[in-house]
């Protein structure tokens, strides 16, 4: 199967950033982060559980970040359009969940993007791009295939090691031959030797080279194939920089291939192989784990741990080789390069021959007030606009308003474009809210919330049905069949972690209020106005052209406050005091009344009165004017690997053996990781991923042989 993984270099300077101080951030300027993807596994059956854990890291320390708190995962199909999408809670820099995929998706390529708001409004290319494979039995008997969004060109990253390396570097769709570049360290790795070969060659037809590096050219020469192969061996003093760029181009000048190639001077981190272990068929293991073990610095370190069948598929792309690609960079690297295209006045390889892959970074980011991290809580990000004209209303005064017993409301006066920012405190749950302008506004408004999600994501190549090999085809029909036995034997590997618990505030923002009166304490009255009458004396209540009217009168200057107080209903705010006077007194709690002037944010309030239900989910049957209600279901669903105990008697043909997200281990202590192998034979590895409290990238493996 054609490999997947491209890759698009952007280099970028980061802004200085001023943001509102209701949210919390004044002329604070941050760095960058990364954010790396453990996944449990790389390839999976429709209506699986893709299972994940997140690192975030601090570019500038290169240490788990402290930066943001939430985080975002997509799921994004070969069209770029997401298919799946979740909101994660970043605690101190590290978050472990996992998402289903529907039953009903299509075989192909798709892949994990995953970013923080503060990466994705930084620079679109720090998005993080892990590419999975999808089957879907009911696609394999399907013939035509979907050519749309296959790129022009492809190109392929990888790190030279002590092994050969592959650098494919495919002709445009409408060239009928085909180039590759492989490439493999010789004489106790002091040589590179390159290996171009051809599918469509003439001994005849002259071909030249050229190798670059950032700041001067290698090599450049032409040479001819011979048998459609083209052999060349460079020492590696040549290279003064990690990254080359390495092209082809016929007599005509016509770009065939090209390519670029890691060659790091120090690699970052910790890789650990161990050798490997041999087990039987449902035999339980226990490994031990000590800190020295794997880094010989470090205090702690934060690890996930899975393990799983071996995969015949090239989607590898460990903690190592993400943050020594940032490193290498100095900046941002993502993994598709579908979009360097669209980069203006950088036309890169397609328009200028075989000059070296480097983009010059010509001005700094602009401050945007959008380009914020959530450092504190989740924002809330929107604008208000005339229902009628769509123009942005500026100046204008923004509620948002949290449902229940306590009265917990935040303001924000509007910009010049309209835009209001809230906060939403980092709690799983479901939020129900409001976000009202205030009375004061007569115009009929739009209120338009943000999305933090992506439109369009950072896509995979088009899957190719045609391009599985034998031993590919073989592993897909193998977990698709073993998929099949657990659920005719009703074993479930995963269990959902659902919250659906409802987030409620706990006090009320102006403190305890100076009336309390709770309804079943006194006597039964046919209305609750005659309540208001008789036994909360602060408020008045008047009638003219028959509206009614509220105010609250302060016995510290003993008059009557005008204007209007501010008038709730479980914690939203009510403009016409007849919504709650026409609710039945049965339905009331309570009522509380702060009969003083209250300032609070660029509001000044003239009394408060709030009025709670018994059921405390402001029931009504029509929103005030000016206002939405939002039920924000925030960090609500994730699922972990169930440890299931299968009857002996029963098959047991998992081929996911252990997924353990949550790994601390410090100095002096050892850490067991048990589990207990299935019925299904053949090689499994153990992959183990971190970071250390230096902000030392481990990855360690470990084959296991079930024979």
């Amino acid at each position: 199967m054609k490999k997947s993984l491209y890759i698009q270099i952007l280099f970028f300077f980061v802004g200085f950033i001023t943001l509102n101080k209701t949210i919390h951030a004044q002329n604070n300027t941050y760095p960058t982060e990364i954010l790396h993807v453990h996944l449990q596994k790389n390839i999976y059956i429709s209506g699986e559980v893709i299972l994940f854990k997140l690192y975030c890291i601090n570019s500038s320390t290169h240490q788990l970040s402290d930066i943001s708190k939430v985080a975002y995962l997509e799921l994004i199909d070969q069209n770029g359009v997401a298919v799946s999408q979740n909101e994660v809670i970043l605690n101190n820099g590290m978050a472990n969940g996992g998402f289903v995929i529907t039953p009903q998706l299509p075989s192909g390529n798709y892949a994990i993007n995953a970013y923080t708001h503060w990466m994705n409004s930084t620079s679109k290319e720090l998005v993080t791009v892990k590419p999975i494979l999808v089957f879907n039995n009911k696609d394999l008997n399907h013939e035509e295939f979907d050519d749309k969004a296959r790129t022009t060109k492809s190109l392929h990253f990888r790190d030279l090691a002590n092994y050969e390396m592959k650098f494919d570097s495919l002709l445009p769709i409408s060239d009928e031959s085909k180039i590759r570049i492989n490439s493999k360290f010789e004489d106790l790795n002091r040589y590179i030797k390159f290996i171009i070969t051809s599918s469509d060659f003439s001994d005849h037809e002259i071909y030249s080279i050229s190798i670059n590096s950032k700041d001067k050219t290698i090599l450049n020469k032409e040479y001819q194939f011979t048998n459609g192969k083209y052999e060349l061996k460079l020492h590696k003093n040549n290279f003064d920089s990690p990254i080359n760029n390495i092209a082809i181009k016929n007599k005509k000048g016509n770009i065939k291939a090209n390519s670029i190639f890691n060659l790091p001077e120090k690699r970052k981190g910790q890789l650990i192989e161990k050798s490997r272990i041999k087990a039987g068929s449902r035999e339980r293991i226990n490994l031990s784990f000590n800190l020295s073990d794997l880094s010989k610095e470090a205090d702690s370190i934060n690890l996930s741990a899975g393990i799983k069948l071996i995969e015949p598929f090239e989607y590898n792309y460990s903690i190592l080789d993400h943050l020594n690609t940032f490193s290498n960079f100095e900046a941002s690297s993502s993994i598709y390069f579908n979009q360097m295209k669209q980069l203006q006045n950088e036309n890169w390889i397609l328009n200028n021959n075989i000059n070296p892959i480097w983009l010059k970074v010509k001005s700094k980011n602009q401050i945007n007030k959008s380009r914020y991290p959530e450092k504190e809580g989740y924002v809330i990000e929107g604008q208000i606009k005339d229902i009628q004209t769509r123009e942005e209303l500026q100046n204008k005064m923004v509620y948002l308003s949290k449902t229940g017993e306590f009265v917990d409301i935040d303001v924000f006066k509007t910009n010049e474009n309209g835009e209001f920012y809230f906060h939403l405190p980092i709690k799983k749950g479901l939020h129900d809210i409001s976000i009202q302008l205030d009375n004061q506004t007569n115009k009929e408004s739009s209120i338009i919330l943000k999305s933090k999600f992506n439109h369009n994501g950072h896509a995979p190549a088009t899957w190719q049905k045609e391009q599985l090999t034998e031993e590919q085809v073989s592993f897909l029909k193998n977990i698709f069949e073993n998929n099949k036995v657990r659920e005719i034997y009703n074993q479930k590997t995963h269990k959902n972690l659902l919250d659906t618990s409802l987030y409620r505030g706990k006090q009320n923002f102006f403190g305890n209020p100076y009336l309390s009166i709770k309804i079943d304490d006194f006597i039964k009255l046919d209305s609750l106005e005659e309540y208001f009458h008789e036994f909360v004396s602060p408020v008045k209540i008047k009638y003219r052209k028959n509206k009614c009217y509220m105010n609250v009168y302060n016995p510290e200057s003993k008059s009557v406050m005008n204007p209007a107080p501010l008038i709730l209903y479980d914690g939203i705010i009510i403009t016409n005091p007849r919504i709650i006077l026409d609710k039945k007194p049965e339905t009331i709690d309570r009522i509380e009344v702060l009969p003083y002037e209250y300032y609070y944010g660029k509001s000044h309030f003239y009394g408060i009165i709030h009025v709670i239900s018994k059921t405390k989910d402001c029931n009504l049957n029509y929103l005030p004017k000016n206002t939405e209600r939002y039920y924000l279901p925030l960090f609500t669903s994730s699922y972990e690997l169930d440890c299931i105990s299968i009857d002996k008697n029963l098959p047991d043909f998992r081929t996911d053996l252990l997924w353990k997200p949550n790994i601390n281990l410090h100095k002096n202590e050892t850490y067991s990781l048990e589990f207990e192998t299935s019925d299904i034979k053949g090689e499994f590895e153990l992959i183990m991923e971190g970071v250390t409290n230096k902000g030392e990238p481990i990855l360690y493996k470990q084959k296991i042989i079930v024979e």
